[in-house]
């Protein structure tokens, strides 16, 4: 059978199944291969290393079309980004005018090897974004700072299907979008909860040193939809954890999935002068008197639990806990 007797909408099926690194191959085929495996191959896009990163924007430059095909969208990026690159990723997005998600993260771990430590602060406030007219259902961001005011006015009205916003930065003051109650699923730190009713059900929370318990307040606005929460605890905070987990139980008593981590990742805060936060050694700032099982007990309907840490020291397990069982992840 001659691949011409074959319809498009047929071999387009074909190209689904066919590896990432085929797909450039077909492209050398012909004309009407090269069609349809380009709508295969630029449809998820992750980029992990500035130079694809660079090779991708050159073709987007140079195809309208290929742009148009662009519907999920990874970018990690170094700290170091000249102005050159800022400007020739942002011409890149604009032309993704289909683009429904976006991830835009920082490279830290590229960034520790170079000894890099912290980007230019007009590097980082500079957003990539704007200027864009494409309408996302996912967004998370680990690497700029989101301007605020005029430079995304008109971006964040267009953005009324978001449904999945992620923004974990200590920068981040509160939630960008004009109209959130699309959200299904948000990470912020928790000064940034939204203090209005929304429909989330998943939440992840980032509590550190200027956190307070407090700041959970907002947790009720959700509690008629929310089934899953994560709390992030970061260095140089002071937590006590049964009564933050009593907290949330008597904020979301119905909450399904609970889980409490100590973070040993790499971020990046204003409050640090753009310096990078590094901290992968066990910690004294948790402090764990009693296992919090009495503060588990009080949710109504949770299925799991998590007590996740990289130092068990402090942690007491009662004798009389009966058939509870806890998962303590190390």
């Amino acid at each position: 059978m001659s691949s011409r007797t074959i319809s498009p909408e047929l071999w387009s099926i074909v190209f689904l199944q066919v590896h990432a690194d085929s797909l450039p191959l077909l492209c050398m085929v012909s004309r009407s291969f090269r069609a349809e495996a380009e709508h295969v191959l630029y449809h998820s896009v992750d980029l992990c290393e500035l130079d694809k990163v660079r090779a991708w924007c050159t073709a987007m430059a140079q195809a309208d079309c290929l742009a148009s095909y662009t519907y999920f969208l990874v970018l990690k990026l170094p700290y170091n980004l000249g102005l050159e690159d800022l400007e020739l990723i942002q011409c890149a997005l604009r032309r993704c005018v289909n683009l429904e998600r976006l991830q835009i993260l920082a490279d830290v771990q590229l960034c520790l090897a170079l000894k890099i430590e912290a980007p230019s602060r007009d590097g980082a406030r500079w957003s990539p974004i704007t200027g864009c007219s494409f309408s996302l259902t996912h967004f998370t961001n680990t690497y700029f700072i989101l301007p605020t005011s005029r430079a995304l006015q008109q971006f964040w009205p267009r953005q009324r299907e978001l449904r999945f916003l992620s923004i974990p930065m200590d920068d981040c003051r509160e939630i960008p979008c004009s109209d959130p109650t699309a959200l299904v699923a948000l990470e912020v730190p928790s000064h940034a909860l939204p203090r209005i009713v929304l429909p989330l059900q998943r939440l992840q929370i980032h509590m550190g040193r200027k956190n307070k318990a407090e700041e959970l307040s907002s947790l009720p606005l959700y509690a008629g939809t929310l089934r899953t929460l994560n709390i992030v605890l970061h260095k140089n905070g002071q937590f006590h954890i049964s009564e933050l987990v009593k907290a949330v139980a008597e904020a979301v008593p119905m909450l399904q999935h609970f889980a409490v981590m100590e973070d040993t990742s790499v971020r990046r805060s204003a409050a640090c002068q753009g310096s990078l936060i590094t901290h992968t050694q066990p910690h004294n700032w948790l402090r764990f008197e009693p296992c919090p099982v009495d503060a588990v007990a009080k949710f109504s309907a949770l299925e799991s639990f998590v007590l996740q840490m990289h130092s068990a020291r402090g942690i007491h397990f009662r004798a009389d806990m009966g058939s509870w069982t806890p998962h303590v992840d190390m």
